[in-house]
């Protein structure tokens, strides 16, 4: 679109300390078209698409149709992306779920550049992401993973991780909060029932036996299973 007035006297006016809103009323021309004016001129004097787009007010993707239509160029160049949509999305699937620190290391990208192309991943419906929050017993299990955003394309994937993080052996008390947990995030899991093991022993005994299994993380019944299956002494 080409203005009614001079450019010029346009600019002259805005570098003036005039706002864009004065010089929409002082030439008798759309908002629009002033920042277009500006834009341009920002540009040709070598200002960013992105600097000009903040300080206008305007999409990115405007200023640069604008200069396109203008036949401007930019003197400010873009980074190469160091990584495809795709291959992000492949490296998160062949790990199941990935924080932004594990795609960085994977992909050599900064926090903030990891963080926006992740972003507009979600925004597209390509991925998705949970927080596992902190606090509670089931919080040992996930302690390199708290209160981070975790990455994942289905809800498959984000179950099969989770139940690669689950140890074979959980007490009982463990068991509610970790189910507690992961219902918060959208897992249910059920853990199956064990048949328990009626045996007498003497109060002491008993508290060796209970001391041993607590150290190994592990319920009573297990221990003495895992102790009967090895042919050894408890103590």
């Amino acid at each position: 679109m080409e203005s009614k007035h001079d450019d010029k006297v346009i600019l002259r006016y805005i570098k003036n300390g005039n706002t864009v809103k004065e010089a929409s009323k002082q030439f008798k021309m759309p908002e629009e078209e002033i920042k277009r004016i500006c834009v341009l001129d920002e540009i040709k004097n070598g200002k960013s698409l992105k600097q000009t787009a903040k300080k206008y007010n305007v999409w990115i993707s405007t200023v640069a149709y604008w200069c396109k239509l203008a036949g401007i160029k930019s003197k400010h160049t873009r980074a190469e992306s160091k990584a495809t949509d795709k291959q992000m999305l492949d490296a998160i699937k062949k790990n199941k779920v990935m924080t932004v620190a594990e795609l960085e290391n994977t992909f050599g990208y900064k926090t903030n550049a990891a963080r926006r192309r992740l972003r507009r991943l979600v925004e597209s419906g390509k991925l998705n992401y949970v927080v596992i929050g902190g606090g509670g017993k089931a919080s040992s299990l996930f302690k390199d993973f708290i209160d981070k955003r975790l990455y994942y394309i289905s809800q498959e994937d984000l179950t099969k991780w989770v139940k690669n993080k689950i140890p074979k052996y959980i007490p009982g008390p463990l068991k509610n909060a970790i189910t507690q947990k992961l219902h918060d995030i959208g897992i249910d899991i059920e853990f199956k029932s064990e048949k328990k093991k009626a045996i007498m022993v003497e109060p002491k005994l008993y508290k060796q036996i209970k001391e041993k299994a607590t150290k190994e993380g592990i319920t009573i019944a297990q221990y003495v299973d895992k102790v009967a299956k090895g042919n050894k002494k408890c103590l």
